[in-house]
């Protein structure tokens, strides 16, 4: 299972790594690069320890057949990933409405279209597929 990584506003290449020096990490691939190389620690640093054990919970919750919990948990989840990724400010073009992003009373076609790109693909996928059965 993954998370939605975020790639927009991520400055990559954090080291200016030059090509050659890409192709030889490439080539001397070992899975510690997931906790060392400063690219993909970026691009998972909206992933807080609280969303990542609520995912897991509505995750847990969904595998053992409880769907209402299922869904309301990665809901969770997904308003979890949303007001990280507000509060970090780094997505382009969101500081000017973040404060509308995170009132729930407020449910603009713009704001709900923009927390459904900010939220977790997979959490808004499996309550759509409990949704629809």
């Amino acid at each position: 299972f993954t998370y939605d990584a975020r790639h927009q506003g991520v400055d990559f290449f954090l080291h200016k790594r030059t090509d050659s020096d890409a192709d030889k990490e490439a080539e001397n691939y070992a899975s510690t690069i997931w906790n060392k190389d400063p690219d993909l620690l970026e691009m998972r640093s909206h992933i807080s320890p609280n969303f990542r054990s609520t995912f897991h919970r509505g995750l847990d919750h969904y595998l053992m057949g409880n769907f209402a919990e299922a869904a309301r948990t990665l809901r969770e989840a997904d308003w979890l990933m949303i007001e990280t990724v507000v509060d970090n400010g780094r997505q382009e073009n969101i500081n000017a409405i973040g404060s509308q992003l995170l009132d729930r009373n407020i449910n603009h076609i713009e704001v709900m279209h923009l927390r459904k790109k900010l939220g977790d693909g997979p959490s808004q996928a499996i309550i759509e597929y409990i949704e629809s059965q």
